[in-house]
């Protein structure tokens, strides 16, 4: 049985999509990896939500 295709798109097209979507997914992963480290030795710290807020001029 053969796929129907989705939206005109191709087998190839789909793929190569997917493919995008999975590297932006592990780009995420690095930094947000990359993020905790620097966190957990100390080279960065947090936010509260309230200081956040203020920072960016966010208004309840």
């Amino acid at each position: 049985m053969k796929p129907p295709k989705l939206a005109g798109k191709s087998k190839s097209d789909l793929t190569g999509k997917a493919i995008l979507e999975h590297l932006d997914d592990l780009e995420d992963v690095c930094l947000a990896e990359q993020r905790l480290a620097d966190f957990r030795s100390g080279r960065s710290g947090s936010l509260s939500l309230r200081e956040m807020m203020k920072r960016h001029y966010v208004r309840k």
